[in-house]
């Protein structure tokens, strides 16, 4: 997302030049963050923090590390192979990439490789939940389907990417730190898997809500431009509260009544920000700040609960 409208200045005439600029270098750092994937990836920092407490599992420095290394990896390939969506769509991310991709490359090949090594120090299973996603991410931005089905990317199948965006966020932060801390993965892993899963799910069909227009004129059948905006919202709206119900009633025999609840808050945060995006002005915001920064927002919570020894 980006703050900034290409040939608009920001500000008034009135607006003294000593507050215009910290304002401007603020926006330029959003961009920045956005733009380099560098906030997608700290979303994985937060999610692996919850998870490791709402698991009861220790602190680890390499669960936070390599998931941040992998998502940053991924989401920069996946910006280079976005590029003539991202004329139509996302002007700023484009002029971005095209300024400093070459970089931003070179920096996500040596923080996937980094990635890999350290997962391998943890035995296979842990290589293998990080390649996943990796395997994952290669079929949804390659061009490497059959031109006779009619696409050739998984992301541009329409529901699949989705869930394949949503798996991926669910097998990461989820079951990565219960690896990594030699824990065997049990019924707390599959419900915090089934949370991020369907966070994934639902901050993947969010920005596709804000893109439609784009979309449709690139050729993208994704489900905004099938079945059109409020229709996609109403089936997330759905599909999340079901899926909240489920997590909800699973949670109780296996977590503190308190985590349940925070279950609960993060399901209908998610359920807040569909709403929101039948707001025209506020789909930008929704889409690449509030949403994608659930879980950091989040975490920063329990974090500040934890420090002040309030129990949850």
């Amino acid at each position: 997302m980006s703050f900034s409208t290409t040939g608009v200045v920001h500000g008034t005439p009135f607006t003294s030049y000593i507050l215009k600029v910290p304002v401007e270098t603020v926006r330029d750092l959003i961009d920045f963050l956005m733009f380099s994937s560098v906030y997608v990836a700290l979303i994985s920092v937060g999610m692996v923090y919850l998870s490791s407490c709402i698991q009861g599992i220790p602190l680890n420095a390499f669960s936070f590390v390599i998931p941040f290394l992998e998502v940053f990896a991924i989401y920069n390939f996946n910006n280079r192979t976005d590029e003539e969506e991202d004329i139509i769509n996302r002007k700023g991310r484009y002029l971005f990439m095209k300024q400093h991709g070459r970089l931003l490359s070179a920096l996500a090949i040596s923080a996937l490789i980094l990635a890999l090594v350290l997962s391998m120090l943890h035995g296979i299973m842990a290589l293998a939940i990080t390649c996943m996603p990796l395997v994952l991410g290669f079929l949804y931005s390659a061009s490497v389907l059959p031109a006779r089905i009619g696409y050739r990317r998984l992301k541009e199948v329409p529901l699949v990417k989705n869930l394949i965006v949503g798996f991926s966020w669910g097998l990461l932060p989820g079951m990565l730190p219960v690896l990594i801390a030699g824990a065997n993965p049990d019924s707390r892993t599959f419900i915090i898997f089934l949370l991020f899963s369907m966070w994934g799910f639902v901050a993947s069909i969010i920005p596709d809500i804000r893109d439609r227009a784009g979309d449709a004129l690139s050729g993208i059948r994704t489900i905004p431009v099938i079945f059109g905006d409020k229709k996609a919202r109403e089936f997330l709206l759905c599909a999340n509260l079901i899926a909240g119900v489920v997590i909800i009633r699973s949670s109780l025999p296996a977590f503190p009544l308190a985590w349940s609840g925070f279950l609960m808050v993060s399901i209908l945060y998610s359920e807040t920000c569909i709403y929101l995006m039948e707001r025209e002005s506020m789909k930008n915001f929704v889409a690449d700040v509030l949403s994608d920064g659930q879980f950091i927002i989040l975490a920063c919570i329990i974090g500040i609960l934890m420090a002040f020894h309030i129990s949850i």
